[in-house]
């Protein structure tokens, strides 16, 4: 329930330039690195082969002099070409996060770098480099490199700014304005695009985590939903047959809640169901593999992975004391009310049995429990359900 609002708040304030709060910050940008983990090496593959195969075209297109040719060289294979590759593998490699940020800016730094270099010297009359590709490049690295907006803006403004004034003191009887203001625009349509693709890329992140939020979540008591356990209940049964590992399954329901809902009204009946899941919560199924949820109306399940059989007696009784101990008033300065359970539990060291089976031998213990006087329980072993051990 906590994330539910968490989210919800972030939601309120999504616009593009403002972060998220710190944990989901840290998830989005998580989800970005892996969406464009592949854009981000495709893109890093192919500057380091543009660079990398110049030889093969560079006396048609770029027309080096031959005094410029060994330091064109140079700057392409000292640099450009070297930290490109190593992103570009360094992108798809299993290495630290850190390693692989570095690598990226390393690259992205060699590719801007060279390029702005090269422009350079062909306004030196070196070579024939045309100042698109300055434009070219940013336009590359903001729209298809999955970077934040805040990164592109400083390198697209950085860029375009050391571009223009590459442009504009340009030798004498060059014409600089038109392409300094083709290289302004460029920028200008860079980090909008990028501003724009991140809003965009968050408002669906955080709705998509919203509503998934919202499926997994009981919004009454905060507990799993009855989706979210029949989506995790077959891993666990799964995992325990696996691992052999035995599992124990308890359906709890509060007693006679048709008769609290008939006297005191719905909203009070909903407040009973919400005392009784926060003290699951708070008490039970903490470990990781545990689930707690609300199976539906008034009725909880818990399945506990790993389970031991004494253990769950002793758990089972707790959980009655627990639902005994609420202390509950009535409205309208009605004078307490008293309310208990009853409990159905398996435990079992899972082989074959299915999803149903193994629910459906609990839920038959919760009918044995009300039918013998409610506000107790009854635990058995899968299939043994004539040796119930029965808890009051």
């Amino acid at each position: 329930m906590e994330q539910v609002d968490e989210i919800h708040q972030a939601r309120q304030h999504r616009r593009f330039w403002q972060r998220l709060p710190a944990a989901l910050e840290g998830q989005f940008r998580e989800s970005q690195r892996a969406r464009y983990r592949y854009p981000r090496a495709i893109f890093f593959l192919v500057a380091a082969l543009a660079f990398g195969l110049a030889p093969v075209y560079e006396a048609d297109l770029l027309s080096p002099s031959a005094g410029f040719r060994p330091l064109f060289h140079l700057i392409q294979f000292g640099f450009m070409v070297p930290l490109t590759l190593a992103a570009s593998i360094l992108t798809l490699a299993p290495v630290p996060l850190a390693l692989r940020r570095w690598a990226q800016v390393l690259g992205v730094l060699a590719f801007v770098g060279g390029v702005l270099l090269l422009r350079y010297h062909a306004l030196r009359g070196e070579l024939t480099y045309p100042s698109e590709m300055l434009g070219i490049v940013v336009i590359a690295v903001s729209l298809f490199g999955g970077f934040s907006s805040r990164r592109v803006v400083l390198l697209g403004g950085g860029l375009m700014v050391a571009g223009i004034w590459v442009e504009l003191n340009a030798p004498n009887g060059y014409t600089p304005e038109l392409d300094a203001l083709s290289l302004f625009y460029m920028a200008l349509i860079a980090v909008l695009g990028s501003l724009t693709q991140e809003w965009q890329a968050r408002s669906a992140w955080i709705n998509h985590r919203y509503v998934t939020a919202l499926v997994r979540t009981d919004l009454l008591t905060g507990l799993s939903s009855r989706s979210e356990f029949n989506h995790l209940f077959p891993r666990l049964l799964a995992m325990g047959r696996r691992e052999l590992k035995p599992l124990a399954v308890v359906f709890l329901d509060i007693d006679h809640f048709k008769l609290i809902n008939d006297r005191y009204g719905h909203l009070y009946g909903d407040e009973v169901i919400r005392r009784v899941g926060r003290s699951l919560a708070l008490h039970y199924a903490r470990r990781p593999w545990d689930l707690c949820a609300r199976f539906g109306g008034e009725e909880f399940v818990l399945a506990c992975y790993d389970a031991d059989l004494r253990s769950l007696q002793s758990q089972v009784a707790e959980l009655l004391q627990a639902v005994r101990g609420l202390q509950l008033q009535a409205p309208e300065g009605g004078g307490p009310v008293s309310i208990s359970a009853s409990a159905g539990a398996i435990w079992i060291l899972p082989i074959e049995e299915s999803v149903e089976q193994v629910l459906g031998q609990a839920d038959a213990l919760l009918y044995r429990a009300k039918e013998t006087g409610r506000n107790r329980g009854c635990i058995a072993r899968a299939g043994a359900l004539a040796d119930v051990i029965e808890i009051a």
